[in-house]
């Protein structure tokens, strides 16, 4: 049972943290407030989890432990009513519809609910100051069985034994949380589907040759885009944009970020089929369809080629460039300009990235069209 809740938790997180907070269209959807903008959305999961031991295989102890017993006791209910509650939450984060009156309708929900409240929340209850209940845990009952005295109003207050087995209240939660989890998750599976269908949008306008409607639609939709790498920065690739006839760096910054966008619109759209366990829709973001825009693709731009009995690659010195430590850059762009002493094209981009080193837009644009000439040489 606790495998079970735990993969439909999962799941939910999954779809959260992959989806909903990352992309600003999908949290809208939800009217997500402040409070989810923090992390109360992932302490509520991690508290539901770290509680589904006790409600699902922590063992009673022997009913001679009376201490034992009544710890026990207690935390098996008060876990219950702790998850109960966050399942309440869920149903209102994700928009299900579904109320506390809802709720109350489900036996499920209110037998262990009751149950709770009467030996743990009120175990002695009063109404305006007049007595209505009062119970106690008895210690005679048998291994795996929640026994305890009650006197009620309803009854007179006669004395009565209420037993209720272990089991059977795992099994009525179990029920309960897996219903529910099941109408958050498709209630999650509706809006992703939403989010897949305007993903279109970007694929449409990726066919026509204006650059700020691709920007504008990639901004509403796939905002996330913009944060992949130094160079896809929205000003930044404005700016960019204007300069893509001046040199190759630019048209090879461009170019990138059209594919890498439909790239991951692709894989997403994927995903997101995958999530809603629907067929898998092939891989179709590796083809060859040219982005229709107004100027020539990267591979097709002119690459000086070294020998191609080289092997190796420069990741490493590349990467420690991305850097704002002067010793560090100096120390591997030296040692790119010594293996490269004679390819005029990467030398002068490392001279271009040396003398614009505050000036991020042309750093890392250099930078990344560098990387690309270096790559294309041992390729």
């Amino acid at each position: 049972m606790k495998e079970e809740i735990e993969n439909k938790l999962n799941k939910i997180s999954d779809a959260w943290n992959t989806y909903i907070f990352k992309y600003e269209f999908c949290f809208k959807r939800l009217k997500g407030n402040s409070d989810l903008r923090t992390n109360y959305f992932g302490d509520l999961m991690g508290y539901f989890k770290d509680t589904l031991d006790i409600a699902f295989e922590s063992i009673p102890p022997n009913r001679k432990d009376h201490s034992a017993t009544f710890s026990f006791n207690i935390s098996l209910l008060q876990s219950l009513y702790i998850q109960q509650d966050f399942i309440e939450e869920l149903l209102i984060i994700f928009k299900t519809g579904i109320t506390k009156g809802d709720l109350k309708k489900d036996s499920d929900y209110n037998e262990n609910r009751d149950l709770r409240n009467e030996l743990v929340g009120h175990p002695i209850r009063k109404n305006k100051g007049e007595l209505v209940s009062s119970a106690l845990f008895s210690y005679q009952a048998d291994t795996g069985i929640i026994e305890y005295m009650r006197y009620h109003k309803d009854n007179n207050f006669s004395f009565e034994t209420k037993r209720y087995n272990i089991d059977d209240i795992r099994k009525a939660h179990f029920n309960f949380l897996s219903n529910y989890l099941d109408k958050i998750i498709s209630s999650i599976k509706k809006e992703l589907r939403i989010f897949q269908k305007q993903l279109v949008t970007i694929l449409n306008v990726l066919k026509a040759d204006s650059f700020n409607q691709i920007i504008n639609v990639a901004q509403t939709y796939f905002d996330d885009i913009f944060e992949a790498e130094y160079c896809f920065e929205k000003e930044t690739l404005l700016n960019i944009y204007e300069k893509r006839n001046l040199h190759p760096r630019y048209q090879h910054v461009i170019t990138r970020f059209l594919e890498y966008l439909k790239e991951s619109v692709l894989e997403t759209q994927n995903d997101i089929k995958l999530f809603c366990e629907e067929n898998k829709i092939a891989p179709n973001f590796i083809d060859n369809t040219p982005v229709n825009l107004t100027f020539k693709k990267a591979s097709e731009l002119s690459f000086k080629k070294l020998e191609k009995a080289k092997k190796k690659n420069f990741n490493y010195e590349i990467g420690k460039l991305f850097t704002e430590k002067t010793e560090q850059y100096e120390f591997f762009s030296g040692l790119l300009k010594i293996e490269f002493k004679d390819d005029d094209t990467i030398l002068k981009e490392l001279d271009h990235m040396n003398s614009n080193r505050l000036n991020r837009d042309e750093y890392y644009s250099a930078l990344k069209y560098l990387s690309a000439l270096i790559k294309q040489q041992y390729h």
